[in-house]
Formats: C-alpha cells, sequence, structure tokens
C-alpha cells in the first residue's frame, strides 16, 4: 500500500511536468492517483486495526468497501459511460468513498487508549461520524435543495473533525507516565554519611548530617502504573483497573 501511494505520486508528478496544458488525460491520470492515494489510505487504516485486534469485523467491511470502490472508481474515471449509467455510478463512488473513510476513521479511532475520564470523546467523535456518513449518503441519495441539509452537514463535518483531532491527543496524554509522586514517612533508617562516613540514623526526608552538616533527602516511592498512574499497592490482578495496561510482578511489588 505505501508502494501503490509513492507510485501513485510519481504518476501524478510526471503527468503535470509533461502536459502543461491539463488535458482529459491528465486528468484522469490524477483522478487515478488521487482514488489510488484515498483508498490505499482507507484501507491501510483498516488493516492496522485488524493488525492490532480491534473491531476487526469493522476493520474486515472496510477493507472490503475500499477495495470495491477502488474497483468502481476506475471505470468511472476512465470510461466514457452512457447517460443512462451516469449518475449511479457516480452515486456508488460518492457511497464508496464516504463510507470507506467513515469506516477507517472508526477504526483508527478503536485503536486510542483513552483514560477512563477522557473516552466519552471517542464515543461522541464515532456518533458525528456515523451521523455524517448517514446524512452524507442522504445527501447522494435525495439530492435535497434544502439549507437544513447543508447546515447539519457543516455541524456534523465540525465534531467530526474537532473529534477527530482531540483523540490522538488525548491517546497520547493517556499514554505519558505521570510526574513521580513521592511520599514521606516517618521512617527511621539508618546510613553512612558519604562525606565524613558517620554512621547514624536519620528520618525519611529532609536531615542533615549529625557531623558534618551534609543535606539528605530520603523519599519513599510507591509504584503506579505505567500508563495512567493508577497506585499498585495491594492490588492482585495483572492488569491495571484504570486502563488496561499489563502489570509485571515487579511493578506490584
Amino acid at each position: 500500500m505505501i508502494g501503490s501511494l509513492a507510485l501513485a505520486a510519481a504518476v501524478g508528478v510526471f503527468a503535470l511536468l509533461i502536459d502543461p496544458d491539463f488535458s482529459s488525460t491528465t486528468a484522469r491520470i490524477l483522478g487515478t492517483t488521487l482514488t489510488v492515494t484515498l483508498f490505499s489510505l482507507t484501507a491501510l487504516g483498516c488493516a492496522v486495526a485488524w493488525e492490532r485486534d480491534h473491531w476487526r469485523r469493522v476493520a474486515g467491511v472496510g477493507f472490503v468497501i475500499s477495495a470495491l470502490s477502488f474497483i468502481v472508481f476506475l471505470p468511472g474515471i476512465w470510461l466514457d459511460m452512457p447517460r443512462d449509467w451516469e449518475e449511479p455510478v457516480y452515486k456508488a463512488m460518492g457511497h464508496g468513498a464516504t463510507w470507506s473513510v467513515y469506516l477507517a476513521l472508526v477504526c483508527l479511532l478503536a485503536l486510542a487508549r483513552l483514560k477512563q475520564r477522557w473516552r466519552w470523546t471517542r464515543y461522541a467523535t464515532q456518533i458525528s461520524a456515523t451521523l455524517l456518513g448517514l446524512l452524507i449518503s442522504g445527501l447522494i441519495v435525495f439530492e435535497p435543495n434544502d439549507d437544513e441539509w447543508a447546515r447539519a452537514l457543516g455541524v456534523l463535518a465540525i465534531l467530526t473533525g474537532c473529534g477527530t483531532i482531540c483523540v490522538p491527543i488525548l491517546h497520547k496524554l493517556s499514554a505519558m507516565p505521570p510526574g513521580e509522586q513521592l511520599a514521606t514517612t516517618a521512617l527511621i533508617l539508618g546510613i553512612t554519611c558519604p562525606r565524613c562516613e558517620q554512621t547514624q540514623e536519620v528520618p525519611a526526608g529532609r536531615s542533615r548530617c549529625g557531623k558534618c552538616g551534609l543535606r539528605f533527602n530520603i523519599q519513599i516511592e510507591e509504584e503506579a502504573c505505567s500508563g495512567c498512574g493508577y497506585p499498585l499497592y495491594k492490588l492482585t490482578s495483572d492488569r491495571c483497573p484504570e486502563c488496561g495496561t499489563p502489570i509485571t510482578a515487579k511493578a506490584k511489588h
């Protein structure tokens, strides 16, 4: 798929360079390169979800629809169809492009691992994308001349676009390890001063050497989940109850 993208880009650039007048053949070549790019990306998005074992059925359907849409697009670009066939073919192309992009989007959104308090953004984005796909298909089928349809299309497009931007950012923030959470106790520790080699007992936290005055800062760190920072003290499960990250035996103890 990546190779097909590179080849399509090379063919498109070559066609533009050798035909400055932009003939119909050049337009068809560019349309083909854009078609290859579009459906390679949608199929690649579905393939990633399939490989990660997320929404495999949806990913499989998306992969098939991308392939079928690609097959429909090529005759629509290159063949001079009878007038009776033009409208059904162009509508099929519109439906194929819409649902290929939709399925790739929802599959990629499903890959995001979000903290519990942020998961609603993914669900809201998937819902708005679904409504947007249905609305576009309705526009293709019924061809209404109503401003309300256009306004609804704009609202859903904005919501879907905002969610598509926010979910990857929240995924990245969810994966960032939290700042070290340190706590001190009244524990008394026996240490040897590295400066004067005086053996003494000092409390956890900030203190000084009783002989030379060297400052100590002894801190006790509690283990936490590497994915979301959930405390692991006395946790018996193998996965974090907050985000599902696997927990090693070393992290538990």
